[in-house]
């Protein structure tokens, strides 16, 4: 990515798309996995309080990191919790650790897509044909991984695309025909993640998405649940190290919405 070229943001259904030139990140926990890449040097990261420096790494969910990208074309893919490869990456390649270091498997052609993702302006669709990529070059068995049961992957992706203020434990229910109760365990169990805090994570991504456009602080963080301004920028800083002037500034970075077409 040529330097001063505005970082691209790309909001999938269920993963988030990062790349820009260069990149600071303060300390951020979010309950996602993260596949950190540096296209052209390695990264800095610091992972609850171990350093870390290599051209690629992948981060467990509500793992304190903070990463820094100088001029290393910084790339990162952001899954969600009920994204098919999440739950496959938490129990089975990290099996309880906090981070992976994947430098070993950063081969020429991982190394190409994402300078590719850098260097060229691109479309959802070849964003999320790329993610897809990715995660099958640096994890070869993630296809093979056991699906979210159908029932909890049609809640998350209800939540994701009305994302309501507040989780309704009996409308939620209705859609997967579980009791709040069953619900609410076997929620946790699949995502590992609650339905509360799965929900304000879908939150802060339309956020994002709301604040590219040309909505005012106190009006996103009403449209989303938040009777606090300063609350809500708090909780955005704590999951993206951003705050709202940056994310609504075109010239630094482009946010692109590629909708929510879960089932």
């Amino acid at each position: 990515m040529v330097a001063g070229r505005p970082a691209e943001l790309f909001l999938v259904d269920d993963h988030i798309v990062w790349s820009s030139h260069s990149f600071t990140g303060a300390r951020t926990s979010r309950p996602n996995c993260a596949l950190l890449i540096g296209a052209y040097r390695p990264l800095a990261v610091t992972i609850e309080g171990q350093a870390l420096r290599t051209r690629a790494v992948l981060v467990g969910p509500n793992v304190v990191r903070d990463v820094v990208a100088d001029e290393a074309g910084f790339y990162s893919l952001t899954l969600d919790p009920a994204h098919p490869a999440c739950r496959h990456l938490r129990d089975t390649v990290l099996a309880g650790r906090p981070c992976l270091d994947l430098d070993a498997r950063l081969d020429p052609a991982s190394v190409a897509h994402v300078r590719e993702s850098l260097e060229r302006d691109t479309d959802c669709a070849h964003c999320r044909a790329g993610a897809d990529r990715l995660l099958a070059l640096f994890f070869p068995g993630v296809a093979a991984a056991t699906p979210i049961d159908p029932r909890i992957a049609r809640v998350a992706a209800w939540l994701r695309r009305e994302v309501p203020t507040r989780a309704d434990l009996k409308t939620l229910g209705a859609l997967c025909h579980l009791s709040a109760g069953r619900l609410t365990h076997l929620f946790t169990q699949e995502l590992g993640v609650s339905i509360r805090s799965y929900l304000r994570w879908t939150k802060m991504s339309r956020a994002i998405e709301l604040l590219s456009g040309e909505r005012t602080v106190a009006e996103v963080a009403a449209t989303i649940g938040f009777a606090d301004s300063a609350h809500f920028c708090r909780v955005l800083r704590d999951y993206y190290a951003v705050v709202p002037s940056f994310v609504s500034d075109a010239s630094r970075v482009r946010v692109h919405s590629c909708g929510y077409d879960g089932g």
